[in-house]
């Protein structure tokens, strides 16, 4: 998002400071505000009727959250690691946007991105067994350069195994065995329990087929 952009959000915003764990906001809540993320992570989750929690998405610096209907938080946020977000109240950001129209243009692009994140997460998931759904989320974690290291091609985990195990729809027995699997036919090799060395391209193709 343009700095121009951040500087007319910033002065309707509050700046929050999440330590690791803390809630943002939860599901059913008031909803009050859209969040800005302007560092570290954010994961979103639902939780079922039958109790069941599932995790959605992990948002990251530039990403919005806060996603409502009819005055509600529809899923829980939480922040991974410690995380600084803007709070941007709804009547405020509504008003903004009316005289912004290039700045409710950039809203509009984020969240067709996030659909398509979306889109591209269910296809995954429902589509795919355990060992492929967990090589699409270490991939997945090579977009991010914190937790990518492209010269040794380490992946460091940026979530817990119960974490991954929800965001893939698996159990952590599971998780476990498909990384197993993974390790089993070359693809990966753990060198502890948060850092996995990939081959990325042999991945690639393996997650294609």
């Amino acid at each position: 998002m343009p700095s121009t952009d951040l500087v007319q959000l910033a002065d309707i915003s509050t700046v929050r400071t999440l330590a690791p764990g803390q809630m943002l906001y939860a599901q059913d809540e008031d909803a009050t505000c859209l969040f800005l993320i302007r560092s570290g992570i954010v994961r979103i989750s639902h939780l079922t009727v039958e109790g069941r929690r599932h995790i959605l998405a992990f948002h990251w610096q530039g990403d919005l959250c806060g996603l409502m209907d009819e005055g509600r938080y529809v899923n829980s946020a939480a922040a991974l690691c410690e995380t600084e977000v803007l709070a941007m109240p709804r009547d405020r950001l509504h008003g903004l946007l009316l005289t912004q129209p290039l700045l409710q243009n950039e809203f509009l692009v984020k969240a067709a991105a996030e659909l398509r994140n979306t889109q591209r997460m269910l296809v995954t998931v429902s589509g795919t067994d355990a060992a492929h759904r967990m090589a699409s989320f270490l991939l997945e974690c090579t977009h991010h350069a914190d937790h990518y290291d492209p010269a040794t091609h380490v992946v460091t985990l940026f979530a817990d195994r119960r974490d991954i195990a929800d965001y893939l729809g698996l159990s952590g027995e599971t998780v476990s065995r498909a990384l197993g699997q993974l390790e089993q036919i070359g693809l990966i090799r753990r060198n502890s329990a948060r850092e996995i060395a990939i081959e990325p391209d042999a991945l690639r193709i393996y997650v294609e087929h």
